[in-house]
Parts: C-alpha cells; structure tokens; sequence
C-alpha cells in the first residue's frame, strides 16, 4: 500500500489538531510531536521512508496552492497552525 503526499499531509494536520485540542499542546511542540507521529505511521503503512521535512514542505506547499488572498484564518483552522504560522509559510514561498 502507498499513501499519497496529500493524504501524509491529511494525517499530519489531523494529529496537529487533535493534539492541540486533546493536550493543549502549543502549535511549535504539537507540529514537531505530529511530523514524528506522521513519518511514523506512513512508513508503517507504506513501508517506506518519509522524511519530516518532506511531510512540512508538502504542507506548505497545499498552503501557498490554497491561499486565495484572505483565508488565512481559516487555512490555519484547516492546517491545524497559527495564522501568523500561515503568514511566516506565505512570505517564505513569495
């Protein structure tokens, strides 16, 4: 079985979220904790290795492709992540 970028990014975003709502973990420890959970499970599923900072750069990337101009609350809400998080990620890719 091999799981699609999108669908590492689905799972890595569900376990931010869940984690910050669950836990009350702050955004920085909840994304750290989810990469490592993420790569994890993708691997154990797919049987191959996935680097973290793919997992992110992938993230980011859906982010910057979904930005319409003014949905960064609710691409932060979508991302589990801060809207200043959204906006470091916006002026990365610019």
């Amino acid at each position: 079985m091999s799981i699609s970028k999108d669908k590492a990014t689905e799972i890595r975003n569900d376990v931010v979220r869940q984690m910050r709502q669950a836990l009350g973990l702050h955004e920085q420890e909840a994304v750290a904790l989810a990469d490592d959970i993420t790569v994890n499970v993708v691997k154990r599923m797919s049987g191959v290795h996935v680097p973290a900072s793919l997992i992110k750069e992938y993230r980011n990337a859906a982010i910057v492709r979904d930005f319409t101009g003014n949905n960064q609350k609710a691409l932060a809400t979508r991302y589990g992540l801060s809207v200043n998080m959204i906006y470091k990620i916006l002026c990365k890719k610019r």
